[in-house]
């Protein structure tokens, strides 16, 4: 007689099987382990790597305390500020723009820059020196910091002085430093 009857087979939440027939006997079966694919899925994943130490010389993120260093963080008082600011403003960056610059933020190419540079009276070979050392990001053209050192630069020279072998750190724009 079971036999006959149309049959519904149902999971439970806890994973049994109830064969349910449509004259409302059940029929309790064992339990069947149903397999919950996020659990099987977690079960096969590799473990985790370990935690990657930090790099001991990278910067630190902001609120951080800096307890290893010895020498404790760079502050403020530490960073040297770029000396030829102020000589920028107020001489060399009119003349910027006097030598072809389309503004402050634009760069003057090498034609004009020669010309500026040319005109102080300072030797070629001591015009090629200051180019070396003022065009610091070597793209061939001065933006009015780069302008600012070269100007600078044949100041040094006419007053007697010679080229250095390299910018003192002082010297070097703030945003040129690495």
């Amino acid at each position: 007689l079971m036999d006959t009857l149309p049959t519904e087979l149902k999971i439970t939440d806890t994973g049994t099987a109830v064969l349910t027939h449509s004259n409302a006997l059940t029929t309790n079966m064992p339990s069947v382990p149903t397999p919950k694919t996020h659990k099987a899925e977690e079960e096969t994943k590799p473990p985790a790597p370990p935690p990657v130490e930090s790099n001991p010389f990278a910067e630190e993120e902001e609120g951080e305390e800096e307890d290893n260093n010895p020498f404790g963080r760079e502050t403020e008082e530490d960073v040297v500020p770029w000396s030829l600011q102020d000589e920028k403003e107020l001489r060399w960056d009119p003349l910027f723009l006097e030598s072809g610059a389309a503004d402050l933020l634009s760069k003057l190419n090498a034609g004009d820059a020669r010309k500026a540079l040319m005109a102080t009276g300072v030797p070629t070979k001591s015009l090629r020196a200051i180019w070396d050392l003022s065009d610091i990001d070597k793209d061939g053209a001065l933006d009015a910091e780069e302008f600012t050192i070269a100007m600078h630069l044949c100041e040094v020279v006419q007053e007697g002085g010679e080229v250095p072998a390299e910018l003192e750190e002082e010297k070097v724009p703030m945003s040129k430093r690495k």
